[in-house]
């Protein structure tokens, strides 16, 4: 499966209903604080700069198709 697809092949399918929410707060605050019982937390790894431009990537392949 290639990467870019965001099909879920470890986590979920982004290109579908998001479990913790599609508008970006929601999004950010999944990336930066991590979900229950699933992804952890990246805030410290990323920092605010980085986990917008993961939002930006996830939410052009969301809008554009397979590839951004």
């Amino acid at each position: 499966m290639p990467r870019d697809t965001l099909k879920g092949g470890v986590g979920p399918d982004l290109t579908d209903h998001l479990k913790y929410g599609e508008t970006d707060d929601k999004k950010y605050q999944s990336i930066a604080k991590g979900t229950p019982n699933g992804m952890p937390a990246f805030e410290q790894q990323l920092g605010r700069d980085r986990i917008w431009r993961v939002l930006a990537y996830v939410d052009s392949v969301r809008e554009y198709g397979k590839k951004p």
